[in-house]
Order: structure tokens, then sequence, then C-alpha cells
């Protein structure tokens, strides 16, 4: 793929993007108001070395995180989020989420229309085949850790993204 190649569909983006949008966005899930508000209200217990949240709990063996996880798929995703909250906002998400520099260096237009493009022909199209479960667990562990939905769904399928821009010999 050369440079006009990737400026033509950045200029392709921008015109569809004034025309509709097409950036990838949280899916909208119904809840009942009682259960969000009775999990947003909990709060992160650690008792003997273990964590609790809700239904739910985590412990360590070792350098590996055991979590037990009850609920509908966005509710585990919020106890995931929730119970794992500091190691994944000080972890490599954001570096994993940015498939274009990788987290290096600042901003430039040529990254900006890069993602922009990365976003509307890999990460949207992955987005819409994803099962609606994945993408309420993904909502969930956005919501519980405080981390954008993007960032998260971008992050999660990291490799899918990857191995799509990766030239073909």
């Amino acid at each position: 793929m050369n440079i006009k190649t990737l400026l033509s569909g950045a200029m392709l983006f921008f015109i569809m993007n004034l025309f509709g949008g097409c950036s990838i966005s949280a899916p909208r899930y119904v809840h009942s108001e009682e259960n969000l508000s009775s999990l947003e209200k909990t709060e992160v217990r650690i008792v003997d070395g273990k964590r609790f949240f809700s239904n739910a709990w985590m412990e360590k063996r070792g350098d590996i995180y055991m979590l037990h996880l009850k609920g509908s798929a966005y509710e585990r995703g919020y106890q995931h989020g929730k119970l794992l909250r500091d190691e994944i906002r000080l972890g490599v998400v954001n570096q994993y989420a940015d498939v274009v520099a990788r987290g290096q260096g600042g901003f430039s237009i040529r990254n900006w229309l890069l993602e922009k493009y990365v976003d509307y022909r890999v990460f949207r199209p992955l987005e819409k085949a994803q099962p609606k479960d994945l993408l309420a667990e993904l909502k969930g562990i956005s919501d519980g850790c405080g981390i954008p939905y993007k960032t998260i769904f971008k992050a999660n399928n990291d490799t899918a993204a990857t191995m799509t821009l990766l030239p073909v010999k």
C-alpha cells in the first residue's frame, strides 16, 4: 500500500465523516436502572489479599489473576473492569489500541489520518462482526475501569487489526 492509496482513503474518510460519521462508538445496552446503580455504588473490598466487588471476586495465584465473575455479559465486564481497574489503567491498553503509532511520538496529521482510516476500514467492520455479548462485556470493562470503550475495543482487537494491516507476500 503506497502513500497515495492511504491519502485517498483518508480523503474518502473525511468526505464520509461529513455525511454521517464512521467511527467506532460504544454500543447502547439497556440495563435495569436498579442493577446499574447498585453496581456503581458498590466499592471494591480487599480481604486476605483477595478483591471483592458485588458478587465477583479476584485472587492472584503467582503472577496470574483469577477472576470469578457472575451475571450478564455487561455485568461480568463491569466486575472485570472494577476488580482490575489499576492493572488495566497502568497496563499496555493504550499502546495496543494505537495500531498506527504504538504510543511513539506526539501528534501528527499523517498518523491521525491513518488512525481514522484504520478505524473505518478495519475496526468498524470488526465491531459489526462481533457477538453482542462480547461487545457488552467490553462496554462493561470500559465503564468499570474508566477507559473509553473505543480504546478497550481496539486493544482487545489489536491482533485482528495488525493481521489485517500486514502485507501479503
